[in-house]
């Protein structure tokens, strides 16, 4: 983990235990470390960047936001990305690997990179479909199903979803969350890969949306 990732860590560990006591002031940074650390200042700015924090007097001194409040309430965040991580493996303990390295980068650069956060998400919802279609045709024994193999994501989605709903042996109330799932990560990531005109507005909670959206469609995927 690097020294950026660790501060991140720090700092939610210790929002966490402080959530609720905070006045209309908030707190100052120099009282997480004891003296005016600027990696920890970044890390705080990194946090009004993803809107969980707010400052309230000059550079150092921060308050929580409303969703701040509710993000440090939610026992399995994406912003503490270091449990929501090793949350994902234990649930999901069949992901590809590509699609884990890339899941694991996304949580990396959601505070900062929100847009990259997006775009990582869908390069590891391809890569966990491309395994998930390797998977079927090795059980159909079928060498290539040509309409799994499609260059449209969405239509290789549906493509697997309608395959492996006939054959009956996955519930369909799985199989109907984890196709929203795929579709909420889908239109998410090319609203930023494929902008019609002006970048969109990627904002903390379409991440969080999509962050979570994965974290299920991975755990139904397994």
């Amino acid at each position: 983990m690097s020294q950026i990732h660790q501060m991140d860590e720090r700092l939610w560990d210790w929002l966490k235990t402080k959530s609720g006591t905070f006045d209309a002031f908030g707190f100052n940074a120099q009282s997480i470390t004891g003296s005016l650390d600027p990696e920890i200042l970044d890390a705080c700015w990194r946090l009004v960047a993803a809107g969980i924090l707010r400052p309230t007097a000059g550079v150092v001194q921060f308050t929580v936001t409303a969703v701040g409040g509710e993000r440090l309430q939610d026992a399995h965040t994406p912003y503490s990305a270091t449990s929501y991580y090793q949350q994902l493996v234990g649930n999901a303990s069949k992901l590809d690997d590509d699609a884990r390295a890339y899941f694991r980068i996304a949580l990396d650069c959601l505070k900062s990179t929100p847009y990259g956060a997006v775009a990582l998400l869908r390069a590891a919802l391809e890569a966990e479909i491309w395994s998930l279609v390797d998977t079927y045709e090795a059980n159909s024994k079928q060498k290539q199903i040509r309409e799994l193999h499609q260059r449209d994501l969405s239509g290789r989605i549906s493509r697997l979803v309608t395959g492996v709903r006939s054959k009956g042996v996955i519930d369909e109330q799985h199989m109907d969350e984890f196709e929203a799932c795929c579709t909420q990560i889908r239109i998410s990531a090319n609203r930023v890969l494929h902008p019609k005109g002006v970048l969109p507005l990627v904002d903390p909670a379409m991440v969080y949306a999509v962050s979570h959206s994965f974290r299920r469609m991975a755990e139904n995927s397994t």
